[in-house]
């Protein structure tokens, strides 16, 4: 199957140890990629503070939700909930304003193109979280392997 991964060998690797090297890997990508960001002047992370227009009960594990009717600000709060929601920085043990300044780089690295832009890549985001959840599905990942889920 080359690169396709079945579902049951997916739910075969919840029992496998989780590797504590991925977790030094992961937590060095996000501290350089922060450090990056402040050196390019993008120290200010997207979205940081109070954010108007986001209804709080909005629904990030609803299929029907619509990403387009956010701003670019509310989609960085919007994922920065759905990271702590999936208790991703406290498992991890990662410095939550470095994950902030990693996500706004990776937001800021979206063209301003049709469809690969940062509602399409916050859709593919909020739709993995979605079957994380709603899915009941989380329980088959280590947090390691749920924020490489939701991240790519």
């Amino acid at each position: 199957m080359g690169s396709i991964t079945s579902l049951s060998s997916i739910l075969e690797l919840k029992d496998r140890v989780q590797d504590q090297t991925d977790v030094t890997i992961l937590r060095a990508l996000i501290s350089n990629i922060s450090d990056a960001m402040s050196h390019l002047g993008g120290n200010e992370v997207m979205g940081s503070g109070s954010v108007d227009g986001i209804d709080e009960d909005v629904n990030l594990s609803s299929v029907d939700f619509d990403v387009c009717a956010y701003t670019e600000p509310q989609l960085h709060q919007l994922c920065m909930g759905m990271i702590d929601n999936l208790r991703l920085v406290h498992d991890l043990g990662l410095d939550r304003t470095k994950v902030s300044s990693f996500l706004t780089g990776v937001q800021r690295g979206y063209r301003d193109v049709p469809y690969h832009n940062i509602f399409h890549g916050v859709g593919v985001m909020q739709f993995a979280f979605c079957f994380l959840t709603r899915g009941n599905c989380l329980k088959y990942f280590y947090p390691i392997d749920a924020v490489s889920y939701i991240y790519i």
